[in-house]
């Protein structure tokens, strides 16, 4: 089963020894398609980093395989952690998001594909990821006339979508 991106709101993101609410799970992925770490929009609470893989995913909930202590509070992240890595934020919700530095910030929205054009005429829509959170499998387009296509690892290079 695969996870798109926009299926990523509203979960319950269950820890070993607890859980919370997100209202967005963001997974950051490098360019080898691996994903290292997740970034959980808290409702009620500032943003946490999870690492990755986590245990199991479906549409309304994460199982992490970590305990709650696991994950940090974004605040405390380094912006050069987030150098070399990609999200997607299609609706752009992380540029609002109160907490982080403006230098955090910044080195946040840098890595989102939303918006970007592969040869200036296919934007990028969805990113689909496996079960566990562990890999980007696909990258989704879509043309002006809503065609879509999915690139796979070695199809895509990140560098190309401007």
């Amino acid at each position: 089963m695969l996870i798109p991106q926009r299926g990523l709101t509203n979960l319950r993101v269950r820890f070993t020894d607890g859980l919370v609410d997100a209202k967005y799970a963001f997974p950051f992925w490098d360019r080898e398609w691996r994903v290292k770490f997740l970034l959980l929009d808290l409702m009620g609470h500032p943003a946490e980093v999870v690492p990755a893989p986590v245990g199991r995913v479906t549409m309304n909930e994460i199982e992490a395989e970590a305990p709650r202590s696991a994950a940090r509070p974004l605040v405390g992240e380094a912006p050069s952690r987030f150098a070399g890595m990609h999200h997607l934020d299609p609706a752009w919700v992380l540029r609002g998001m109160p907490g982080p530095s403006e230098s955090l910030r910044l080195a946040i929205l840098r890595t989102n594909l939303a918006g970007r054009a592969k040869a200036g005429t296919e934007k990028v829509h969805d990113a689909e990821f496996d079960e566990r959170l562990d890999g980007l499998v696909w990258l989704v387009t879509k043309d002006r006339s809503f065609v879509t296509r999915r690139y796979g690892p070695g199809k895509l290079v990140f560098s190309d979508l401007r």
